[in-house]
């Protein structure tokens, strides 16, 4: 017997936690629901016509990117490099050896699945280590 009335206890626990737990949430959501309008002092500003018409915003920001100095492989560089992020990434980066730029570009090829062939790889490792390698010898040239 003890068992039934452990039973009936447990019930008559849940439905008394339900009753309060719905008694809480009751005017909360109501209170949600039936907010009254803001006052005019804080209701939005008027909108020009033209802006009530399009409910979409746009906002332009400047579009700057790096320069980057003329050279043998620049024209590769510009064109396959950013087709999967921003040329101002590169200007980001340290100054490494021909040797590392070479690892990156292979790695963009191999990981990133960039669409540069060879000889594209070996004109833009050559432009990068000229233009941001440590171990500079000489400029690109024209």
């Amino acid at each position: 017997m003890s068992l039934f009335l452990g039973a009936q206890a447990s019930s008559l626990l849940r439905i008394l936690l339900l009753f309060f737990f719905l008694t809480a949430l009751t005017p909360l959501l109501s209170a949600c629901s039936n907010s009254p309008a803001p006052p005019e002092s804080i209701a939005s500003p008027a909108v020009p016509s033209a802006a009530a018409a399009n409910p979409v915003h746009q906002i332009v920001l400047p579009h700057d990117e790096p320069d980057f100095p003329p050279g043998a492989g620049r024209d590769v560089f510009m064109s396959r490099c950013m087709v999967c992020h921003s040329l101002r990434y590169i200007t980001m980066q340290p100054d490494f050896p021909g040797k590392t730029w070479g690892k990156e570009v292979d790695k963009m090829v191999k990981t990133y699945g960039a669409h540069i062939t060879p000889d594209e790889a070996r004109q833009i490792t050559a432009y990068l280590a000229a233009i941001k390698g440590s171990d500079k010898e000489k400029q690109p040239q024209p």
